[in-house]
């Protein structure tokens, strides 16, 4: 139909562009912490250390709405290596990112 057809002409290609910008912003988030990492570890831990478990969190939901728009409009096959591929990303990003974020909250609560 109609509308199926815009989204694939027009939506699809936009949510390609916003994955790849999400990419680099989490490479970039990832490269910011890297390179402050020794003077991180050398200052007492406050709340402000939160701040990194953000753009993990807020890359995991990119990657859960980029997969619900592919699994919408997208002609690639549900068992293609694509979609196992992003399938084990966004777990990955969701393990590791509740796992930093609860750890980094029980850090400022004690």
């Amino acid at each position: 139909d109609l509308y199926h057809a815009q989204m694939q002409e027009y939506y699809l290609p936009l949510q390609h562009v916003m994955m790849a910008l999400t990419v680099m912003g989490m490479i970039s988030s990832v490269h910011s912490l890297w390179t402050r990492w020794d003077v991180l570890k050398r200052k007492e831990f406050s709340p402000a250390h939160l701040a990194f478990c953000f753009p993990t969190l807020s890359h995991t939901n990119a990657i859960q709405a980029y997969r619900s728009a592919i699994n919408a409009f997208s002609t690639i096959p549900s068992t293609s290596p694509f979609h196992r591929v992003l399938y084990v990303y966004w777990i990955f990003c969701l393990v590791a990112g509740t796992v930093v974020n609860v750890i980094f909250t029980y850090k400022a609560l004690v």
